[in-house]
């Protein structure tokens, strides 16, 4: 089994309230989200290994941001707002919204790549990465014209691909080399923006190695 760790993190701040143990809300494998043993398609190969290879991952706050208008009206706290809210992009009547989902991700394993798909009934814009090499936080950015979601709603999903079907998504805290190879890697965009898809995507095995297996 593929292992992949998690941790709640974001650059610069190891000890924010929202890290607290029983705080912080963990990302749920979606198999385990509900009792889906009543379904047809429970007993499906294909479902199964689809939903025990995607990790449902929650909202740590309430969020209510509305576009009456054109203009971009926050209901919630100002606060916590301009904390941990991006950039808002408006484009005719719909806003893209960028939100730190407060979680870093890494593996050891080369392989892997990372997929973050949309959690039904919210709209974000999907991506995918090599997680395995590219350490980093997650990345999030919604769709919409109305978002307005409570603490511990679900708002997006992930899954991995590389390693065969069967992943391990591990909470486990980061050393002190994986928290700045993270800050190396999240800053690199600042200076040379397209830089780091290359440098993810790029094959690190030998490709000659099918010549002593």
């Amino acid at each position: 089994m593929a292992k992949v760790n998690w941790y709640p993190w974001r650059p610069g701040d190891d000890n924010h309230p929202l890290f607290i143990d029983q705080v912080y809300i963990g990302p749920k494998r979606y198999f385990d989200t509900e009792d889906f043993s009543s379904y047809d398609f429970y007993h499906c190969p294909a479902w199964n290994s689809w939903a025990k290879n995607t990790w449902v991952f929650h909202s740590q706050l309430d969020w209510d941001i509305e576009l009456i208008d054109g203009q971009v009206h926050v209901h919630t706290d100002h606060f916590h707002f301009n904390e941990l809210m991006g950039d808002i992009q408006v484009v005719n009547d719909e806003m893209i919204i960028q939100l730190d989902p407060l979680c870093l991700l890494w593996t050891n394993n080369k392989n892997i790549w990372l997929e973050q798909l949309s959690y039904p009934g919210l709209e974000t814009i999907p991506g995918q990465f090599k997680l395995g090499n590219w350490t980093r936080t997650l990345s999030l950015a919604f769709r919409t014209k109305h978002l307005k979601i409570k603490r511990g709603d679900p708002i997006f999903m992930i899954r991995f691909n590389g390693a065969g079907q069967n992943y391990d998504l591990s909470k486990t805290k980061p050393s002190e080399k994986i928290i700045k190879t993270a800050e190396k890697n999240l800053g690199l965009k600042k200076y040379l923006p397209g830089k780091s898809w290359e440098l993810s995507t790029k094959e690190t095995k030998c490709p000659f190695s099918f010549l002593w297996t």
